[in-house]
């Protein structure tokens, strides 16, 4: 059986670490996946990197304020999310990533990007129905800077694809 349109999955609020600035033309995107360990021989075969598929993602368009409240819902499903049987994911533990994009596109890694991550733990059964939604507490991200790691791999990979 699958979910009501617009049941929701995961809610919670984005913020942005003291300090930073949120570009006005940014747009914020988000994906939900299962936290599960690599499975590098599953990972070398299929291409994957070892991470399992987003159940769910959405992108968020400017102009956003923050801190940000979100809910992604059922219309935010992958395809893999959606896949039967329905809700596999329900009772794992997710891996909420958020990304502040600079230029608002996807494809584009900038190293003034903001990223954050937060686990997303489900809850008792019994308390996901009393709460009439999802079993899963609010997640809350905080966004944050790249770090030098993540800004020098951004600097160079930019670098080595315009030559």
């Amino acid at each position: 059986m699958s979910p009501a349109v617009g049941s929701a999955i995961l809610s919670g609020q984005v913020s942005v670490a003291d300090g930073l600035d949120a570009p006005a033309s940014a747009a914020l995107y988000l994906t939900a996946r299962p936290n599960v360990g690599d499975d590098v021989p599953r990972a070398v075969l299929s291409g994957t990197r070892g991470k399992p598929p987003p159940i769910a993602a959405v992108r968020l368009a400017p102009p956003l304020e923050f801190p940000l409240t979100f809910e992604l819902n059922s219309a935010n499903l992958t395809p893999e999310g959606a896949a039967e049987p329905a809700r596999w994911w329900a009772q794992r533990q997710l891996v909420l990533s958020a990304r502040l994009d600079a230029d608002g596109q996807a494809a584009t890694r900038d190293s003034s990007d903001l990223v954050g991550r937060a686990l997303c733990a489900p809850l008792p059964p019994e308390q996901g129905e009393l709460a009439g939604m999802e079993s899963r507490a609010r997640c809350n991200v905080q966004l944050v800077g790249r770090g030098f790691g993540g800004k020098l791999l951004t600097k160079n990979f930019a670098m080595t694809t315009r030559n």
